[in-house]
């Protein structure tokens, strides 16, 4: 932790590893910060448990430890000026924007990882690029692939994961504490994307079609050698079930684990992924997925990151029923009034009527008994004054 520690269970304690066996002479924790190396400090906890599975209290070190962490890319909230998916890269390469990459020798986290064989950085090697915004996420990969095997559904070359193509897993919320161990949905949605041929696919949401191949926001084309692809993502779409629906806040912390498939023609022979963890099992838990950040920032004051501006979310789900998710960040203690019109402008509720800490903010809006209808929701918090529309259907 950048703490002192005295709950290992706070969730401002990331868990480094676990199940170290005795004699173990060290456990690696990697250290990164966005974009630059910087010194970090951290204090560090090891509890330990017997054979009887009894734990015993963690023993904590009595002061930091300062390391240079590695910078590592971003996903950036500076969408790349001009962006059309037309497998076209000028406008990533001129953004400014720091891609992440994979290859045989090295990797964005330093870490480079193979599962399966892939021989050098001709064999396969991805130049990766992320950004988001208040609707949308987008991706690219530029791949150099010395002989490429894509896939279409029904084309008779087995599963899509044993041809070339990129597979991105990625967690929408601020992660801190232990990852998940499973995927998980609601306040903190974990999401597979894998990119065809033909589309783009939300792998966890029953394989949803999120963009079809030349729709303007979806491009993938093979070139033998070499192949690209181009992605705009509503964050709309993504969203399933009871996902809140993703709302990017500068210094959150993100899982992230990007996967290149290759297959030479002769079936598939590896994968280059990101986490020195990850044995081809990132499909099965997020535990082994690696992370970055949201924007250039990384922390905040203690468990909450550091919102830069005031911002007003637009809700989700909507429309809805019976019930939406209001967000709202502010950058320093406020009074707050987050109220709730109809389309004659008559107030018809008061969600929030006090003065708030700074930081990320979630309500939870239950009209029980409204009409269905179109309602406007206005956050007035210091100078701030911003109002957005949402529809209830019953």
């Amino acid at each position: 932790s950048t703490q002192p520690i005295t709950d290992i269970s706070s969730p401002a304690v990331d868990v480094v590893t676990t199940n170290v066996l005795e004699g173990t002479q060290a456990a690696v924790h990697y250290l990164y910060n966005p974009l630059e190396d910087e010194a970090v400090s951290y204090y560090y906890a090891v509890a330990c448990k017997d054979a009887s599975n009894n734990v015993g209290d963690p023993g904590a070190s009595a002061g930091s430890v300062t390391n240079t962490a590695l910078g590592i890319p971003t996903i950036s909230l500076d969408v790349p000026a001009g962006f059309v998916a037309d497998g076209e890269f000028d406008e990533w390469y001129d953004s400014g924007i720091t891609p992440f990459f994979l290859g045989t020798a090295d990797n964005s986290w330093g870490t480079p990882s193979i599962v399966g064989s892939v021989t050098d950085d001709n064999d396969l090697f991805g130049t990766i690029f992320l950004a988001v915004d208040e609707d949308y996420l987008y991706v690219a990969a530029d791949v150099i692939d010395d002989v490429y095997d894509g896939y279409q559904p029904g084309d008779g070359t087995g599963g899509w994961w044993e041809n070339d193509v990129f597979e991105l897993f990625i967690g929408f919320y601020d992660q801190r504490g232990p990852k998940h161990v499973g995927m998980m949905r609601g306040d903190e949605p974990d999401y597979k994307f894998f990119f065809l041929e033909t589309h783009a696919v939300n792998d966890f949401n029953g394989q949803d079609t999120l963009a079809v191949n030349g729709d303007g926001n979806y491009y993938q084309e093979g070139f033998n050698p070499d192949w690209v692809v181009e992605a705009k993502l509503a964050l709309d779409d993504i969203a399933f079930g009871d996902d809140i629906r993703f709302n990017a806040v500068n210094g959150m912390r993100i899982p992230i684990e990007p996967t290149l498939h290759d297959n030479d023609g002769t079936g598939w022979e590896g994968n280059l992924v990101g986490s020195p963890t990850n044995n081809d099992n990132a499909w099965q838990t997020p535990t082994v997925w690696s992370s970055t950040w949201i924007g250039e920032s990384s922390v905040g004051v203690g468990d909450e990151i550091i919102p830069f501006t005031y911002a007003l979310h637009q809700n989700y789900p909507n429309p809805f029923n019976p019930i939406t998710n209001i967000q709202f960040t502010i950058p320093e203690q406020a009074d707050v009034k987050l109220r709730i019109y109809n389309v004659l402008g008559r107030q018809v509720d008061v969600l929030v009527n006090e003065t708030l800490p700074v930081g990320h903010h979630k309500i939870l809006w239950n009209p029980k008994n409204l009409s269905s209808g179109v309602y406007f929701y206005k956050l007035e918090a210091g100078s701030f004054i911003k109002t957005r529309k949402m529809i209830l259907l019953k």
